[in-house]
This record gives structure tokens, sequence and C-alpha cells, in this order.
């Protein structure tokens, strides 16, 4: 016995002799490492910064862009992976770094650069369809969307498993044998909380599978459609009106200006949003058979007098059918009946925006030309549309 004690007694002693020894070495390495992290600090937070610009990230107070800018900061070594949440320190330490390097005159003109590739981006996605004419355009856009519904439809449903509930009876059962009656009585209090919890989590957990359940059937339901619209729409045939013809029975409402953006990243591009609608129901009614207009219109943009730019605004995929068929794709309650179509374009750059407020700006005047193509195509018939609503 004693001599084991005298053994153990030995080992410690050595154990701190050889921690008193090595103490020097670990402190000058982690002197090193910080001193190695300090010189490094501005490389990184540099490389934080141009990383969030480079993802399109320009304000990292807005909650959608949190979780990218913090894997961005990983990537970085700006903070340790084991800080995976955009909390307390961490979200104080980024907003400071990011903030820091946009106000810097290189940072406010990368920022302002990267808001104008958005734009570009966005301004182009809206016109994506602008060149195409007549049948072309609808079954370019058919065609897109349902390879977009294919590839979606083609992943795993992201189903959550529910957890399963405790028995309280044997924790219960064990309480009582150590200590009587009133630990299981805790015991089986315990773990009613907890049975209570599992059973609110797996509400949850049900209703989410039943609602990703649900969007993959109607995203399967939709596919269906667009595939029998696409075979339907082919052989449809243009109305004989010229693009004035067509833009007469046209009217827009609720137009309004904005700036895309305001601020230290303002460019001068400008938003322009409108409600189209028919001039009448049988506007394009021609010989017994339904049309719909179809292509672009130009917003020109006017402050005061001057022209100082114009947007293009592309139509939906059916045009203005969208009003007719509404409930083409699933939507049959009427309370969401659109009473028109809504329009989006992006006059890019405009110089006389540039440093204008926001209430100037809404002052602005539009008036509306036709687009590049405007057209009016035959419908599909109720009795093709009822066919396609019963898929």
């Amino acid at each position: 016995m004693e001599v084991g004690f005298l053994i153990f007694f030995g080992l410690v002693i050595v154990y701190f002799a050889v921690n008193r020894l090595l103490k020097p070495l670990r402190d000058k390495r982690e002197q090193e490492a910080k001193d190695l992290a300090a010189r490094e600090k501005p490389q990184r937070e540099a490389a934080f910064f141009d990383g969030c610009i480079a993802a399109g990230i320009l304000d990292i107070n807005i909650a959608a862009w949190q979780h990218q800018a913090l894997k961005i900061a990983h990537q970085c070594k700006l903070v340790p992976e084991s800080q995976n949440l955009f909390i307390g320190e961490t979200k104080v330490l980024l907003r400071d770094v990011f903030h820091s390097h946009a106000a810097t005159e290189e940072g406010k003109q990368k920022i302002q650069q990267a808001q104008r590739k958005l734009e570009e981006k966005a301004a182009a996605e809206l016109t994506a369809y602008e060149d195409l004419e007549g049948l072309d355009k609808p079954l370019a856009m058919l065609n897109d969307w349902k390879r977009r519904m294919e590839g979606s439809s083609s992943q795993p449903l992201h189903l959550r498993q529910p957890k399963k509930t405790s028995d309280g009876m044997i924790q219960a059962g064990m309480a009582a044998g150590i200590g009587g009656a009133v630990p299981a009585m805790a015991s089986l209090a315990s773990t009613a909380r907890q049975n209570a919890a599992v059973e609110s989590y797996n509400q949850g957990v049900q209703a989410h599978n039943q609602l990703m359940v649900s969007l993959d059937m109607q995203t399967k339901r939709n596919l269906r459609k667009c595939a029998e619209v696409i075979q339907r729409m082919e052989g449809k045939q243009m109305a004989p009106l010229s693009k004035g013809e067509v833009f007469e029975k046209l009217k827009f409402r609720n137009t309004r200006v904005r700036l895309c953006k305001s601020g230290a990243r303002q460019t001068g591009s400008l938003e322009v949003t409108t409600e189209m609608n028919l001039s009448s129901y049988t506007a394009f009614q021609l010989d017994g058979v339904d049309y719909f207009a179809d292509g672009s219109v130009v917003a020109e943009i006017f402050k005061d007098d001057q022209k100082i730019g114009e947007a293009v605004l592309v139509f939906p995929m059916l045009g203005t059918d969208e009003l007719r068929y509404y409930n083409l794709w699933g939507n049959a309650d009427s309370r969401n009946r659109p009473s028109a179509i809504q329009l989006k374009g992006i006059c890019l750059f405009c110089p006389e925006a540039q440093h204008a407020g926001s209430n100037e700006v809404s002052q602005y005047t539009v008036t509306f030309a036709p687009g590049k193509h405007l057209w009016a195509l035959e419908s599909l018939t109720q009795f093709e549309a009822s066919q396609i609503r019963s898929l």
C-alpha cells in the first residue's frame, strides 16, 4: 500500500515538474500564435469584406445574408468554426469589421460597383424574353419554368424525423427503489414535461412534413399541366393586329417610380412598377376567337418635362391571359383573383437620379409606349383550360 502511494505521489511530482518546465515553451507558442493572428488580422478582415462583396452581401445587418457572411468569416479564419451562430460577440465583430471597411472610399466604391452588378443582373432577368416574338416567348418561358420544376422535383424531400416519448414508469420505478415515493413522483412529473415538449415538437414536424409533401405533389401536378399547356399552345396563331392596335387596348394604373437603392449605394437606377389591364374584357375577340396581348412595353420616365430614362417591362408567361386563367395552376380561390397584371422594369444608372431623394423620385412621371415586340396571340379555349385544370 505504501509503495503504491509513493509511486502515485512520485508521478504527481513528475507531472507538475514537467508542466512547470514546459510552461515557458507553451506560453511562447501561445504568444507567437497571438502575434501571428494580430499581424494577419488586417488581411483576414479585408478578405472577409471582399468575400462579402463578391457574394453580393452589401448590408450585413440583413438577416438573409448573415448565415452566408458567417461562412465567409470561417473561410477567412476571422472567427473559429466553433462560432456557428450570428449572435453576441461574433455579430458585433463581423458587423464592426464590415462597416469599418465600408466607410472607406475604397469600400464605398466596391459596394457601389457590386450594387451596379446586382441591378444589371436584375434588369437582365426582367428583360430575358424581350427579344422573343409570337409563340416563341410563351413557349420559352413555359419550358424554362418546366425545367426549374423538374430540377426541384428530382430533389429528395426534406422530411424531418419525429422524436420518441419516454416511458416514465421505468424511471419512476427506479427512483422509487432508490429514494421512495417522493423521487418517484418527481420523476413522473419530469418525464411528463419532457414528453409534452416532444409532442409539441412532433406536431411541428408533422406540419412541416405535410407541407413538404403537399408542395411536392403540387409541383408534380404543375409539371403535368405545364407540359399540357406547351402541347396545346403549339400551333396557336397571331392576330392580324399591329403593335399600335394592340397597345391601344391596354391601360395602366398605379404606376410608381422609386430608387433601386438609396444612400451611399445609390447608383441612379430606377425601378418602375405598374398594373396593366385590358380596355375591355372582349378587347381581343376577333371573329369569335379569343386572343391575348403579349410582348413588352416601354416606360418613359420624365422629370418635369424632361425625359431622363426608360425601362422595358416584359409581360408574364401567358401575357394578359394571366388574368383569364389565374387558377390554371391550382389556385381556385376567387378571392386571390388578380385584378391586373403586375409589371416591373429597371432603368439602369440614370444620371439625373444619382443624387435625388426618394421623395423627389416618387414625383417622376411615366408614359408608356409599345416595346420592341407587341402582339396578340390566340388564347387557350375554355375547353382546353378546363382539361388542363383537371390534371
